[in-house]
Order: structure tokens, then C-alpha cells, then sequence
């Protein structure tokens, strides 16, 4: 049978946006899944890894785009790939103790937030990891890059409809790049930048939604046309409903999603701006922010925040901290405190939609 199959032929469906709406199917090919994941890995996988054996701790599901292109790179790489049924703090570091992986593949931040709480982590131990693979805010990408000095931070940009990677770091790239960029295209993609309203495009330097063309694409979304014609134009440009920036040096940078851009009183806010703020104060382990409806300004942002375990601060607190950093218009109307366990998740995301919903029913309001 294998003689039979050609690499156009479908590989499998890897299914995503259940955060926003009915689960759709993305159809990817032979040569997405593994010419794709070992040609992008193998290109940004540090040189400093050396001949040795990657040995990789995965802690996300497999049913998600960025732990399916690890396992691929593995299996071609000849690596060992330590996983669990679920995510334990200290069950992860007993394993990467045990069997010293060297690359740490979180994906996201809360894994690798995970990891740092556990018991006994001290990451100056760990001084045989040679790279860590997380998107993340700015903040976090640096704590890393100091916990880690012997290790390269690996950013990069992707989706289930591109099959992964579209831009990852690259083996050049500086420390500050690492932090605070997408990295670059991979080889054999596409970009365009275009205003989320008119759908011109815009030059370098300017924030807009990102329309992706490459040999990754899905087929399509399975057994629905309507909703693959809405995300994949005649020309073959993915609309990924992610906001960007292509810097003139090639590098990309993540502004959020087109969906979590707030207008406020007609001004564009994306939350991420606000979200990576609030993650600069010392007592915050991440921030969502949501719009919620206003009578002046039609939608105004709001906050919910994790805190560092073992801390305390006010709402007013945060709310001052961004006085005087942030634009009026962009500091939060209300800030409210969640545990780590109470985030409405979607596999890896943060379910923003119920967010929005609770807050709503909070009945947010001016506290500051």
C-alpha cells in the first residue's frame, strides 16, 4: 500500500479553533507533516546540540499541531521524546532529571510555568539543556534566556491550517530577536501584511492581519468548503486572523488576533499590548484581557490575572501600575484574579470567549 500513496495524497486531520466555534478539520498532506516538521526543526535546531542525542520533553497533546511536528522531527531525528498522560510540575522535572533532556519543547508558557514550579526546580542544574522551544511575552522570553544561558530560545509563529511553523528563529539570530520576534520565514513561505478592514497591503513596520502561502497549506477544511473558501483565497493565501509585523530586517512579530483587537471609543487596542504590560509587574504570572461592552466607548478592556503563588496586590494596584505607562483608553476597567486551575482552557489556549462571557456577567466597572 505504501507504493500506492503520493505525498500530495492526506496524512491526516488535525482539528482546531474550538475555542471560537464548531471544531473544523484541517486536511494536511504527506509532505506538510513531514517534509514540513523535519526540514523547519532541522533548519533552527541549534548548532551548539552538537552530535548529541536530542532527547525531548514534550508536554503537549499530540492532537495539537506543535507537539505532531516534534514527534515527526523525532522520529526522522532518531530522537527520544519524554511525554506524560498528563501535565504534573514535579513528575516533569523527575523525568528531565532522569533521562537529561536537552531540548525543552513547551510550546506555550504554561507548560514551561508549570515546570518552574515545580519542586526542587532549579535551573542552573539543568545546565545540559541546549534549547527551549516556547512563544511567549517578552518578559517571560528574557527570564528564560537568563534561567537558560547555555541554552538558544526558540520563537517562532504557526497554525494547524499551515501545518506548524510559517516563521521560526534562526540559528542567527541574537538573544534580543529570540525574545522579541516571531523569528524569520521558513524556506518555501510567503507573507503578506495586509489591513484587516481593506485588505490592502501595508509596509514594513506595520501592525496587520497576516496572509500566508506555502507548500504546507491544508487541503481544505474537511467536508466544509464554505469555511475553507473563507480562509483560503483563489491565490492560495491563508487569512490566519493573526495580527503581525514584518520588520524590514525579515523578522516577525506577533501582535495578537485580529479577533482580540478592541476598539475603544474607535481607537484599535490589541490585547496583547495590555496583557504583556501587566506581565511586567513582579507579581504576575500571566493576564487575559477581553472588550466589554460600554455605553461611551462601545467596549472597554478588562482584565483577568494570574498571580506569582505565595503574592498578593489589588486590582487598584494593577490598575495603577498602568497609569501613566499605558494610554487611558487602554487601561483596564476592572481587573479580576483567577488560579491557575481556573482558566477556561481549549487544549493549549485560553478560551477568551468564555472569558468575555464572564465578564459580562460580572458586571464590570470602573474600579480605579
Amino acid at each position: 500500500m505504501r507504493t500506492r500513496v503520493r505525498v500530495a495524497d492526506p496524512a491526516l486531520i488535525m482539528y482546531t479553533s474550538g475555542t471560537t466555534s464548531n471544531p473544523k478539520g484541517c486536511v494536511i498532506s504527506h509532505e506538510a507533516i513531514v517534509r514540513g516538521s523535519t526540514a523547519r526543526i532541522g533548519d533552527a535546531l541549534p548548532d551548539d546540540h552538537g552530535d548529541d542525542r536530542h532527547i525531548m520533553w514534550v508536554p503537549l497533546p499530540l492532537f495539537h499541531i506543535a507537539a505532531l511536528q516534534v514527534f515527526v522531527f523525532g522520529v526522522s531525528a532518531g530522537a527520544s521524546i519524554i511525554t506524560d498522560i498528563y501535565l504534573d510540575a514535579d513528575r516533569a522535572l523527575e523525568s528531565i532529571r532522569k533521562w537529561r533532556a536537552n531540548s525543552l519543547w513547551s510550546g506555550f508558557m504554561p507548560p514551561m510555568r508549570a515546570l518552574r514550579t515545580a519542586t526542587g526546580f532549579d535551573a542552573a542544574e539543568l545546565d545540559w539543556v541546549r534549547s527551549i522551544w516556547t512563544v511567549g511575552p517578552e518578559i517571560e522570553m528574557r527570564e528564560l534566556l537568563e534561567l537558560f544561558p547555555n541554552a538558544a530560545l526558540v520563537s517562532g509563529g504557526g497554525m494547524s491550517e499551515t501545518t506548524g511553523w510559517f516563521c521560526i528563529s534562526t540559528k542567527d539570530d541574537s538573544g534580543e530577536m529570540r525574545a522579541t520576534t516571531s523569528g524569520k520565514l521558513v524556506a518555501g513561505a510567503e507573507v503578506r501584511v495586509t489591513d484587516p478592514d481593506t485588505g490592502a497591503d501595508l509596509p514594513d513596520g506595520q501592525r496587520g492581519e497576516l496572509l500566508v502561502r506555502t507548500y504546507t497549506v491544508m487541503d481544505g477544511y474537511f467536508k466544509d468548503p464554505e469555511r475553507t473558501a473563507e480562509a483560503i483565497d483563489a491565490d492560495g493565501w491563508v487569512h490566519t486572523g493573526d495580527l503581525y509585523t514584518h520588520l524590514a530586517s525579515g523578522h516577525m512579530v506577533y501582535n495578537g488576533r485580529v479577533k482580540d483587537m478592541l476598539k475603544v471609543g474607535g481607537e484599535n487596542v490589541p490585547a496583547i499590548e495590555i496583557e504583556a504590560f501587566l506581565c511586567r509587574h513582579p507579581n504576575v504570572v500571566t493576564a487575559e484581557i477581553v472588550g466589554v461592552p460600554d455605553d461611551q466607548l462601545d467596549e472597554v478592556p478588562v482584565a483577568f490575572v494570574e498571580l506569582v503563588p505565595g503574592t498578593s496586590v489589588d486590582a487598584s494596584d494593577l490598575i495603577s501600575f498602568c497609569r501613566g505607562e499605558l494610554s487611558t483608553f487602554k487601561i483596564p476597567r476592572a481587573v479580576y484574579f483567577m488560579k491557575s486551575d481556573e482558566w477556561p482552557m481549549s487544549a493549549t489556549k485560553v478560551n477568551k470567549r468564555d472569558l468575555r462571557e464572564k465578564a459580562i456577567g460580572l458586571a464590570a466597572v470602573p474600579t480605579g
